[in-house]
């Protein structure tokens, strides 16, 4: 995790009621925003106010003309042996570096590796308002100090000059521009020409009909699966556009341009009874902070850092202080709004909504006074989605979140961590009030520690991990009873360690629940294997040979319950002697946390 002037922490999280610090790199910097793939660690130094923010011997070194502004890049070391018993001079991790990158004046606000881990994306809404984009092929072959690895920067309009595009840069400069048409953004009356006065830009007559000016300050980004679509926190609007052929020719058309200022135009449904504008209707943005989107790619969700995050203190002097929500886009029809959505598309997203974290009237006596901090809100991750890939210490260790699609966990500041339900619009009469202002989303749980000023709030494998700038690292579960919490279920599978080609092998799927709730519409999913033919399935199992898939509708499953259901297939006469069959078994249902552990590997003998 990251820190402000504490540079990289690791935790050790096998035991979440007990986490343990697993290794830390002596780097500082502010502030750090870490990301990690396999034993690579990113992590990234924003001064703000662009002086000197980091003890960063690389950049010291090989860029002091960056004055502590870029990234660091380290390789992380797993020692099992003192993993059993980690302790400050025998740490479970230890980190050396493999390289550093530059990027002055404004520095590395945040930074984002693309899924195929060719490139990373770093986001400079201070000075630059570009992403810069570093090539990271043949990062993992020893050193890799290469002045000429730094190959775009994406730049808003109004900051292309010679200063930060010179003509003897190893990068291309490359001016964001506006969709095509009819796509959202594409029009001036979609997104007003240099909608906030930004200087640099020309005037509105003489500038071209696609020009952007003003609308891109990235400060974020966020990859779709693929890595084709990059969506862009622009702080003053919400990008979508296209990164599949970026590294081959640089192009990165727009697709999309979503205003901050949506409201009334799209509609009361989502935007509530409110006819103002601007700033004035809470249910517009002031600054886009983060875009992700459901892994399914259905629902854009964006945060909104009203007033910022260290200066912003009405909700604490007001119950409807003005605070930034979370907003909700369709870019492709939702059940829960069929109607308004049923022509939602990428090109033309459909605005669903604000969520707005309910008065929690939380009046216990607080070391920090509550007055002191913002509680707007602020990071978030949603079910489904994660950034880390398997490293050295568990190839189980995905990073991804297991909460369902429709679900996020998010920090506020200083109203602490919220646990929000985003299927459908917000409603009164589920046990939950929510907050007047909300028109989507319900909230499913919250806890506000005492002297909570909560930074990131990221739900895995059943907890919430918090990165807190007062508190440091808290884990947030159920630990008792009458808390709402979603339903645990292990699914196991049983198999032969190996089998003879054109013999046949039956597999054995168990599940359980362990509570504290029912697993409604419970469905088991095994996907056979290519080395594998379907022979036949237990009670109400079916096969579907499209998709390999042998599925059983289990309905509601209660607290206790467990069950077994089989499959038998038929090894093929081609799967190559020697082979590994891998075959992997998935439970889901509605709210329902269940580790994928449920994986056999068969090997084919003569």
């Amino acid at each position: 995790m990251g820190t402000i002037g504490g540079g990289l922490r690791i935790f050790d999280i096998t035991n979440p009621m007990r986490p343990r610090a697993a290794g830390r790199n002596f780097t500082t910097g502010y502030q750090n925003d870490v990301q990690v793939r396999g034993n690579i660690a990113v992590l990234s130094y924003d001064g703000v106010a662009g002086g000197p923010v980091t003890s960063s011997t690389c950049l010291a070194t090989r860029y002091p003309e960056a004055n502590g502004q870029g990234v660091d890049v380290f390789q992380l070391h797993f020692n099992p042996e003192n993993a059993a018993n980690p302790g400050p001079l025998t740490p479970a991790f230890t980190t050396t570096t493999k390289t550093c990158f530059p990027n002055p004046p404004g520095g590395a606000h945040n930074s984002t590796l693309h899924p195929s881990g060719k490139y990373l994306a770093i986001s400079n809404p201070s000075s630059d308002w570009a992403v810069d984009i570093f090539d990271l092929r043949n990062l993992p072959k020893g050193q890799f100090f290469n002045r000429n690895r730094h190959n775009y920067r994406l730049i808003d309009e109004s900051r292309r000059d010679a200063s930060r595009c010179p003509a003897n840069a190893s990068f291309q400069c490359i001016v964001i521009k506006r969709p095509p048409s009819p796509n959202l953004g594409s029009s001036r009356r979609d997104v007003p020409y240099n909608h906030f006065d930004t200087s640099g830009c020309p005037p509105k007559d003489e500038a071209a009909a696609n020009s952007a000016c003003g609308l891109w300050r990235p400060h974020d980004v966020f990859f779709s699966q693929d890595g084709d679509t990059m969506y862009v926190a622009a702080l003053n609007s919400t990008f979508i556009v296209n990164t599949a052929r970026l590294l081959r020719d640089g192009r990165v058309p727009t697709k999309t341009i979503i205003p901050n200022f949506a409201c009334p135009d799209a509609g009361p449904a989502a935007c509530g009874r409110s006819n103002e504008t601007g700033l004035a209707n809470t249910h517009n943005l002031e600054l886009s902070h983060q875009a992700d989107t459901t892994a399914d790619g259905k629902i854009l969700v964006i945060s909104d850092e009203r007033g910022g995050g260290v200066t912003n203190t009405d909700c604490n002097e007001n119950d409807l202080g003005t605070i930034g929500g979370t907003h909700y886009w369709a870019l492709a029809p939702v059940p829960g709004a069929a109607r308004r959505t049923a022509n939602a598309s990428v090109a033309q997203p459909v605005k669903l909504g604000t969520y707005f974290n309910p008065d929690p009237s939380v009046a216990s006596p607080d070391p920090i006074g509550r007055a002191e901090r913002a509680c707007t809100s602020h990071v978030f991750r949603i079910g489904g989605n994660g950034s880390a890939s398997p490293g050295p210490i568990d190839a189980r260790f995905d990073g991804v979140s297991r909460l369902a699609s429709r679900l996020m966990t998010q920090a506020w500041y200083g109203a602490g961590v919220w646990y929000i339900n985003f299927r459908s619009a917000s409603i009164d009469n589920d046990g939950q009030k929510e907050d007047p202002r909300s028109t989507w989303g319900n909230t499913r749980g919250w806890n506000i520690q005492p002297g909570a000023d909560t930074w990131s709030a990221k739900e895995y494998k059943g907890y919430i991990y918090a990165g807190d700038i007062a508190r440091g690292f808290d884990v947030y579960g159920c630990a008792t009873p009458d808390q709402s919490c979603d339903p645990v279920v292990t699914l196991t599978k049983f198999g032969p360690p190996s089998a003879e080609r054109a013999s046949k092998v039956q597999f054995e799927v168990s599940y359980s629940n362990h509570g504290p709730a029912a697993s409604d519409n419970a469905k088991i999913r095994d996907r056979l294997p290519a080395e594998l033919r379907f022979v036949s399935a237990s009670t109400d199992g079916t096969y579907n040979p499209d998709t390999r898939t042998v599925s059983w509708k289990l309905g509601s499953v209660p607290v206790g319950e467990s069950g077994t259901v089989k499959v038998t297939t038929l090894v093929r006469s081609t799967a190559p002697v020697g082979s590994a069959i891998v075959n992997k078994a998935f439970f889901t249902g509605e709210l329902t946390i269940s580790p994928p552990t449920a994986v056999t590997v068969t090997w084919v003998t003569p």
